[in-house]
């Protein structure tokens, strides 16, 4: 068996012969690679988690099973006894392990008060740490940030991964591409969103959370700048409903074409169906959130459905907006009547998770994501941060959705979101080891993720309320 450190090595070292000479690049490589698999070679299992049901994430579900850990990688899933004298031993006994769970839609550096430089800077050292222990203690390991101030969320994306700050791993946008009176320019940027208490324009806004374009050549100049600067991938919003302004479809054209020039996918905010086919149809990678129901015409759903299914397209759910957002974080009553289904937006979240459980059936790859924001404040249990992640889930089963097919959409489905599917998403040897350990079974009761024992993330036990 090759171990996992090999396969990460192997897979993270890639020499250019032709940038060194052909000879001596060649050499170069030889050699390095014959080191890989010589300091391999020593490596052994670290952690064994053992005796615990093993959702692998691929439709495998593995009962009396040890996930082995080799330093950050996942050395081995299997049923047969481990040997591992020196590794730490977890009994996971009438408990479920399953991959660390993935929120593909939320926003860090908002700050709730303020706009400015300053704001953003009190709110990344005063509030932010908090938010990301709050996802880890939930089981999130990694989530992708849909829209921040750049660079600030490039900056704690960065800060996280070199092992300064704990928290998720970050995907990150820049600034949103948007139109001219579009959002987020007219909207946040002007203190014209609902929930979000801040008034009057600003510049600081406009500047670092929006990117305005009125033409093609100013799009792709755009884009050439972001992936220069180190964002993840594009993200843009044309929206027919609010506020109803879109951007010109060769202005889309040029930031996809762009975009994946320079090697990074493009994230649509996009609500209405004919919109949604065109862009899938120039290549766009996935939409931000379902589609708005009414733009579907009549007795095309199937249709529709299918052909996002052909084009491989993910579509993000985003459920938990409607409490964020519609009922208003800030009333705990207001969320509460929501989730014992005596108010109206609990149809409006019933359509919603219908339409993704109607995606899925098609072969739609249906992603978790809240549009968590951390600009509202939000006060009732279920919408804080990490476990409005856990309320969405729970949310989709209001349409039927299997939970497996949860499961599926929060772990290798936003995984292959993210373009990160060979490194996350699914507990498979050589992938990174990020996965949770459960009490019960969440195949038959999605709320048992909210009974979080142990959350490991790249090997190391971030989270425990275990006895190790």
């Amino acid at each position: 068996m090759e171990s996992s450190d090999i396969k990460a090595k192997k897979s993270r070292l890639f020499i250019k012969p032709e940038s060194v000479g052909n000879v001596t690049g060649y050499l170069l490589i030889i050699l390095l690679t014959a080191f890989c698999y010589s300091s391999a070679a020593v490596a052994q299992p670290t952690l064994v988690i053992e005796n615990g049901r093993v959702i692998i994430g691929n439709g495998t579900v593995l009962e009396q099973a040890s996930v082995v850990v080799a330093g950050d990688s996942i050395y081995s899933v299997t049923q047969k006894p481990i040997e591992a004298p020196d590794a730490r031993r977890i009994d996971a006994s009438g408990k479920t392990v399953l991959p660390g769970l993935i929120d593909a839609h939320v926003h860090l550096t908002i700050p709730p008060e303020g706009r400015d430089s300053a704001a953003v800077a009190r709110h990344l050292k005063e509030n932010v740490p908090d938010i990301l222990r709050n996802f880890l203690e939930h089981g999130i390991t990694t989530v992708r940030s849909t829209g921040s101030y750049w660079p600030s969320g490039g900056e704690l994306r960065d800060r996280i991964a070199d092992g300064e700050l704990e928290g998720p791993r970050i995907m990150t946008s820049g600034p949103v591409f948007t139109a001219d009176g579009g959002h987020p320019a007219t909207t946040i940027c002007e203190g014209k969103f609902s929930r979000v208490n801040i008034t009057g324009q600003d510049s600081y806004c406009s500047d670092h959370l929006a990117e305005v374009v009125s033409g093609p050549k100013e799009a792709r100049k755009n884009v050439r700048r972001l992936t220069e600067e180190g964002v993840d991938f594009i993200k843009l919003v044309s929206d027919s409903i609010n506020p109803p302004v879109q951007i010109d479809e060769e202005i889309v054209e040029a930031i996809v074409e762009e975009s994946h020039r320079e090697g990074v996918r493009v994230e649509g905010h996009v609500y209405e169906a004919e919109q949604m086919e065109s862009y899938a149809k120039m290549g766009m990678d996935g939409f931000a959130h379902l589609v708005h129901p009414a733009t579907i015409p009549e007795g095309q759903m199937d249709r529709f459905a299918n052909f996002l299914a052909n084009e491989r397209t993910p579509v993000t759910t985003t459920l938990s907006s409607i409490l964020l957002f519609a009922e208003g974080g800030t009333n705990p009553k207001d969320i509460e009547a929501v989730l014992k289904g005596e108010s109206s937006a609990r149809k409006v979240i019933e359509s919603g998770a219908w339409e993704a459980t109607a995606f899925a059936e098609a072969g739609v790859p249906v992603v978790v994501g809240s549009d968590w924001w951390s600009g509202l404040n939000v006060s009732h249990p279920a919408v804080q941060p990490g476990a409005v992640t856990i309320t969405e889930m729970k949310m989709l089963r209001w349409g039927g959705l299997s939970r497996e097919a949860i499961i599926k959409a929060a772990t290798v489905n936003a995984a292959n979101a993210l373009e990160m599917g060979d490194e996350i998403g699914t507990l498979e040897e050589g992938k990174l080891a990020d996965l949770i350990v459960v009490d019960g079974n969440p195949l038959e009761d999605l709320s048992v993720l909210e009974n979080m024992e142990m959350v490991i993330q790249g090997g190391e036990i971030v989270i425990s309320n275990l006895e190790y």
